[in-house]
């Protein structure tokens, strides 16, 4: 019985009043806590629109790059060539003579 007295005793809490320094350094702790995950926040936003404009111009680097295989495989004639060395690059067939009018 008395191991059973001893295991329903109460058990009674009193309560103190806690400390300035306590209050202070709790305070002072959910303030940097908060300054942090606002700063984590601003932090995952620039990453996240630093990501989407990576994904665009990669996006934009896929397509110019499926253009040039596509043209690539279209060249299948000489004239093809001759023609965008002319347009593009301002080549020209060697012996060709160019007549450029003064103003």
């Amino acid at each position: 019985m008395n191991n059973l007295h001893r295991l329903t005793r109460r058990i009674t809490l009193k309560h103190r009043r806690s400390l300035p320094l306590t209050k202070a350094v709790v305070t002072t702790a959910i303030v940097l806590s908060t300054v942090t995950l606002i700063a984590l926040r601003l932090c995952q936003w620039d990453s996240q629109a630093k990501l989407a404009d990576l994904q665009e111009q990669a996006a934009q680097l896929v397509s110019e790059n499926t253009n040039l295989s596509n043209r690539i495989e279209n060249i299948d004639s000489l004239e093809s060539i001759r023609q965008i060395a002319d347009e593009e690059l301002n080549l020209v067939d060697p012996g060709t003579i160019i007549i450029e009018e003064s103003e």
